[in-house]
């Protein structure tokens, strides 16, 4: 009698991918309700913030089944989906959002607190630890001022950039940064950074008319640099539009690094040798 040909490792992981892809999306326009729109109705309410701690949940479960089908770590993956597990149960429970909340609130916080100690205990470096250090203090700062709604817009931010990490996971990292390095696109985008911060305070000094606010300037500077030119914002004084062309040729320069990263990155791909195909077959 033959026996039941087992899916791949490759196969389970591109399908734990895509369930985790799907839910990690969910989460975003669960989340968009529930923070900046909401219904009179406390049930639908509950019900919303039901599916979106779901959707983490789910997500959580499906990494997890992902890093222990490719032979790594996943118990902080499943202690994640408990906390959100508990968090389910508690909207249903508990009587009042009053109670609800503060409750989930301290989790959440607790959870995001304890996510960044695991990341310092993985990798020791300065840059790691001050920056997980600062976050640590941000999530406890916002848990106090803004409670629920705070944490979950930073849940939210992770969640996007889990959702970019799902992205790229199949770029070979370690390629990637000898491809950065090469072309010196770290210190080219960090400069970029730079002025776009900079010339983000002064525009509005300088062009009063026009852009007045630090948040109008930024999504100039970004029209500008991306070299789209929305229209919707001008400068019209001699330094505004000397630094606006600053910022247009500096932006130039960054489409053609992008560009050579890319390239670089599929000429380095090209040069390592090919996996040998696994040997025979399971009857």
């Amino acid at each position: 009698m033959m026996k039941k040909k087992k899916l791949s490792k490759q196969t389970l992981d591109a399908i734990y991918k895509a369930l985790d892809s799907i839910f990690s999306i969910l989460v975003l326009p669960l989340a968009f309700y529930g923070l900046f729109t909401g219904s009179d109705s406390e049930l639908i309410n509950r019900l919303y913030c039901a599916g979106f701690f779901s959707a983490f949940l789910f997500s959580c479960v499906f990494q997890a089944l992902r890093n222990k089908n490719n032979s790594t770590s996943y118990k902080w993956q499943l202690v994640q989906a408990g906390i959100y597990l508990v968090s389910v149960i508690l909207i249903f429970v508990t009587p009042s959002a009053d109670i609800c909340f503060p409750i989930i609130t301290v989790l959440f916080a607790g959870m995001l607190v304890m996510g960044r100690v695991v990341s310092i205990s993985k990798k020791r470096t300065y840059r790691n630890i001050f920056f997980n250090v600062s976050c640590i203090i941000l999530i406890i700062a916002v848990a106090i001022w803004g409670a629920i709604d705070a944490v979950a817009l930073f849940m939210l931010a992770l969640d996007l950039g889990h959702i970019v990490s799902l992205s790229f996971s199949g770029v070979d990292m370690k390629i990637m940064t000898k491809v950065i390095r090469k072309t010196y696109a770290a210190d080219v985008l960090s400069g970029l950074l730079l002025f776009v911060a900079a010339f983000s305070f002064i525009f509005p000094v300088v062009e009063t008319d026009n852009i007045t606010s630090f948040r109008d300037a930024l999504w100039y500077c970004f029209a500008v640099v991306t070299t789209i030119g929305f229209g919707d914002y001008s400068a019209t004084s001699t330094l505004g539009r000397i630094m606006t062309v600053i910022l247009g040729a500096y932006g130039i320069v960054v489409v053609a690094l992008i560009t050579s990263v890319v390239v670089n990155f599929y000429s380095e791909v090209k040069t390592l040798p090919e996996e040998e195909e696994d040997e025979g077959e399971e009857e």
